[in-house]
C-alpha cells in the first residue's frame, strides 16, 4: 500500500520533469511528441490524488484515536 501512495508522487514528479523538458527543448519526432500542457495536467492530477490519499489516512488516524465513548457515557446509563 505503501508503496504505491508514493509511486503517485514520483510519478507526478517525472510527469512534472518531462513537462519542463519538453517545454525547453522538444525531443523525438513532431508526431509522436507529448504536449507540456497535458504532462502537466496529469502531473497535477497525480498530484491531487497523492493528496487525497493522504487527507483520507489523516482522518482515518483521527477517528481512531478517538474512544468510543467520549465523554464516558455508557449504554447502562439511567438517563437513556
Amino acid at each position: 500500500m505503501k508503496l504505491r501512495v508514493n509511486m503517485t508522487a514520483v510519478l507526478a514528479v517525472i510527469a512534472l520533469v518531462l513537462a519542463i523538458a519538453q517545454f525547453v527543448a522538444p525531443f523525438g519526432p513532431r508526431v509522436f511528441r507529448i504536449s507540456p500542457g497535458i504532462l502537466v495536467i496529469a502531473a497535477l492530477l497525480l498530484a491531487a490524488r497523492y493528496g487525497a490519499h493522504r487527507q483520507a489516512k489523516k482522518r482515518d488516524e483521527i477517528l481512531k484515536a478517538v474512544p468510543r465513548r467520549p465523554l464516558g457515557l455508557s449504554d447502562d446509563s439511567p438517563d437513556s
